[in-house]
């Protein structure tokens, strides 16, 4: 997806209770068309109370056809071999 250009990479604090799924929300809120929308890859997710977590969120990665689609082919290829 990131090749694709289909995904924005979050390396700054993200709050999961206050801030990521606003963010990605926007897309939708904002008018943007489905061809325009990105996934995002959030890698310092934190919460209200300061607690940190030490793995990635991806949110938005598999809400597209044409994110879909490219991984759904490499599976249906593998499984003819």
């Amino acid at each position: 997806m990131e090749k694709a250009g289909q995904l924005i990479r979050v390396d700054r604090p993200i709050n999961k209770d206050t801030e990521m799924h606003p963010l990605v929300r926007w897309q939708f809120r904002g008018g943007l068309k489905e061809s325009e929308r990105k996934a995002f890859l959030f890698t310092n997710v934190v919460d209200s109370k300061g607690k940190r977590y030490d793995i990635p969120v991806i949110v938005g990665g598999l809400a597209h056809r044409v994110r879909i689609g490219p991984g759904m082919r490499i599976s249906i290829q593998a499984r003819q071999r």
